[in-house]
């Protein structure tokens, strides 16, 4: 289990509470390693930026992390892709451990082709917005 002190950490994290696997083992964070099994999720940090500075002098920072997943089936790819994007853009309460969660927002899956071992893999953009006092 990770201990987020990151947004993406946090995502992760999230990821993990909501049964989508475990960091180090199909989960893992800007990089995935050789050794990963084919049914494996990689959340990398894509930037970001400050998207909203109010005269009170609170903000709103959103940042940017592309989820990517591969499997040796492309119909489990789209699958499971799809349904991650279902549940982050669902109507509710959604909360990241440790950020007070302005807004969240998924993308359609995009196919990315297949890996160099032939897996078929895909990725999402998710957008998340917190509050910064």
């Amino acid at each position: 289990m990770i201990t987020p002190t990151t947004v993406s950490e946090s995502f992760v994290k999230w990821m993990e509470d909501n049964s989508y696997g475990t960091f180090g083992t199909n989960i893992y964070l800007n990089q995935i390693p050789d050794e990963a099994p084919d049914n494996a999720y990689w959340v990398v940090t894509a930037g970001g930026d400050v998207t909203r500075l109010n005269v009170t002098a609170e903000s709103t920072q959103q940042f940017n992390t592309q989820v990517f997943y591969r499997n040796k089936s492309g119909q489990a790819v789209e699958h499971n892709l799809f349904a991650l994007n279902q549940q982050l853009n669902a109507r509710g309460c959604f909360t990241i451990e440790g950020f007070d969660l302005y807004s969240i927002e998924a993308s359609m899956p995009e196919d990315n082709d297949k890996d160099v071992e032939n897996r078929p893999q895909a990725s999402i953009t998710v957008a998340i917005q917190i509050y910064v006092s």
